[in-house]
């Protein structure tokens, strides 16, 4: 439990510095920068990363997708209208984390969140085979840009009566809906 458990240093970095062969991430925000510094030193000792990143997420100033797109980390933006919301890790077939935390300093020091960490083969590669079925549905156009939340490349996100982007605008009426 956060904050007082350090969920970031007493778990979640230890599986990212003894991962071997994969890391894959589906996430609302990724601000925390000790994080996106043990996933790229994780890329340069020969880790494989993906993430997703919420489109809406992606927007933050301090989203660490940008930087670890530049250090070759794939990260995908998604663009299904709706929230990745999913705030997991899944590492070689043999460990899940998730729960409500983001990954950010907040979500770790701040704020009160339940993370779990299970050791399972079998959920590990349940979980992988779903992040995989979402990442191919995300067009490779989004491992180099960022979609709008609300837009006509997300989804139905300009029909879906919702503020997708927060800018007190729905559907039609933000600029981004209209042709």
């Amino acid at each position: 439990f956060s904050p007082k458990s350090n969920t970031y240093e007493n778990a979640i970095k230890k599986l990212i510095q003894n991962a071997e062969k994969y890391i894959y991430i589906p996430v609302f925000y990724l601000t925390h920068k000790d994080l996106a510094q043990q996933l790229i030193n994780a890329k340069n000792r020969g880790v494989e990363i993906k993430i997703i990143l919420d489109a809406t997420a992606a927007r933050n100033k301090y989203s660490m997708h940008r930087e670890l797109r530049k250090n070759g980390i794939d990260v995908k933006v998604e663009n299904f209208g709706g929230k990745m919301h999913i705030k997991s890790i899944i590492v070689d077939d043999k460990y899940i984390v998730s729960g409500s935390m983001n990954l950010t300093k907040a979500g770790n020091s701040k704020n009160d969140e339940n993370t779990i960490v299970v050791q399972n083969t079998n959920l590990a590669k349940q979980y992988k085979s779903y992040f995989l079925k979402l990442w191919e549905s995300i067009p490779q156009k989004y491992l180099y840009r960022d979609p709008s939340p609300e837009s006509f490349e997300s989804g139905n996100s300009c029909s879906d009566g919702f503020d997708n982007d927060f800018d007190h605008q729905i559907d039609i009426k933000d600029k981004a809906c209209q042709l």
